[in-house]
């Protein structure tokens, strides 16, 4: 007995893990899973999957590791919209037309580090496999699938150029849908479900638009002209931040709000700025009267004061001030400006004038190499002192600022530093990256 049990632990030792690993039932192309539902999810593991000989690479710098296939048949034309949630790894989505692996087509790919999503359109009679992997040979483990499917409908009332909607006031929102929407013969910078809206500036100023609360990661462009193949690009920006242009009085700007690889709601925000912010000057910084809270601003337009010390070792070129005093009781504070949309620069001072400040803190990357955001820690905070937040743009950068503050435990900087060390082994590569074939 002793034996027979001696002989089972050998053999466990002495064969690889792999060889009584269970890969998931749609490892392979042959086996995908049918959607069969317009909507659902499946929660799948891909630590013991495999990839397949003349299997495509998902994405275009990185062969297949460790896949799982879905199948969806379309029995009406639409639009399949997929994406992955709770992943614990670097994933990689990749959708394709086809009926056998070494003759796929590739629609479209994503590789958005773990929140990957697309969207394709889909006909009768047609066949489409979505592909899951990770990144490279080190990322697998769990995540969730997610598909929803739109039957095709009308387009939406200002899905032609001749249709646009119009907009007008110095700012505002409004939203329209891209499903189900079209491409017109010439239009500009290759759209992908195309949406447009027309907008006459009643005065001259710098113009802002943006598309943030959509549901989609957006394509924006702003052009002049009357006619859609000879349209003139003033702005356009397929990374889903907002653009900005100095508009003419009188003249009416085309907008045209896409996808990149997907569609939905799509929301427009715009907004015209004539001066400086408020908060512009060291001496106009606005007050935050919390022990923590959030502010959201713009620093288009704001200048840099003479004797103004550079920031983080950069500029100074377009700040914006903000104080807070320590009636709190607060040990240590951390200050960030997670959520803005350029690359922030962040530094904390004491002092009376914007000529004899002592900085405190400053930093450019909160985490890694290439981050825009930026984040400082303050301890030995004094009571009932003045501390000066300011917020500027590393190089001349400007765009929506949004600065946080809050108390933290001294715990909480010994998690949050070993949070940036791993991070940076995620930074170091290209993290947000998309193809659209």
């Amino acid at each position: 007995m002793k034996a027979q049990t001696l002989l089972s632990a050998l053999l466990i030792f002495a064969f690889p893990a792999f060889l009584f690993a269970t890969p998931p039932a749609n490892d392979n192309f042959n086996d995908a899973i049918v959607l069969s539902a317009t909507a659902g999810f499946y929660s799948c593991d891909t630590t013991d999957a495999t990839a397949e000989p003349g299997e495509p690479q998902h994405l275009w710098d990185e062969d297949p590791q460790k896949s799982v296939w879905w199948k969806w048949i379309g029995t009406s034309n639409g639009f399949l919209r997929v994406n992955l949630e709770n992943a614990d790894f670097d994933t990689v989505l990749a959708a394709y037309s086809g009926l056998s692996l070494t003759t796929l087509t590739q629609i479209a790919s994503a590789d958005w580090y773990k929140d990957e999503h697309l969207g394709i359109d889909v006909y009768t009679g047609k066949t489409y496999y979505i592909a899951v992997d990770g990144y490279n040979e080190f990322n697998y483990g769990s995540v969730t699938f997610n598909w929803r499917y739109f039957n095709f409908d009308a387009p939406p009332k200002n899905d032609s150029f001749s249709d646009a909607t119009t907009i007008s006031g110095n700012n505002g929102m409004t939203v329209s849908t891209t499903l189900f929407a079209t491409v017109e013969s010439g239009e500009p910078d290759f759209p992908y479900h195309s949406v447009w809206w027309n907008y006459t500036a009643e005065k001259n100023g710098l113009m802002m638009f943006n598309n943030y609360g959509s549901t989609f990661e957006t394509t924006i462009g702003v052009y002049t002209g009357k006619i859609v193949s000879i349209l003139e690009r003033i702005v356009y920006s397929d990374t889903g931040h907002a653009i900005t242009f100095n508009a003419v009085s009188g003249i009416t700007y085309r907008v045209a709000v896409g996808g990149y690889d997907d569609a939905g709601i799509a929301k427009l925000n715009w907004q015209q700025f004539f001066g400086s912010p408020t908060n512009d000057n060291f001496s106009n910084a606005t007050p935050l009267n919390a022990d923590a809270g959030s502010v959201t601003n713009w620093n288009y337009l704001a200048t840099s004061e003479t004797s103004e010390p550079p920031h983080a070792s950069n500029g100074p070129s377009h700040s914006i001030w903000c104080q807070w005093s320590n009636s709190y009781n607060i040990p240590i504070l951390s200050v960030d400006t997670f959520g803005s949309d350029f690359d922030t620069l962040l530094a904390v001072y004491t002092g009376s004038a914007v000529s004899s400040l002592v900085e405190i803190a400053a930093n450019d990357e909160a985490f890694a190499f290439g981050d825009l955001y930026s984040r400082v820690y303050l301890d030995n905070l004094i009571d009932d002192v003045n501390y000066y937040f300011v917020v500027d743009g590393f190089d001349g950068e400007a765009g929506r600022i949004v600065l946080n503050w809050e108390a933290v435990p001294e715990t909480g900087i010994v998690f949050s530093f070993l949070c940036s060390v791993f991070s940076i082994l995620f930074f170091i590569r290209k993290i947000k990256c998309n193809r659209n074939l």
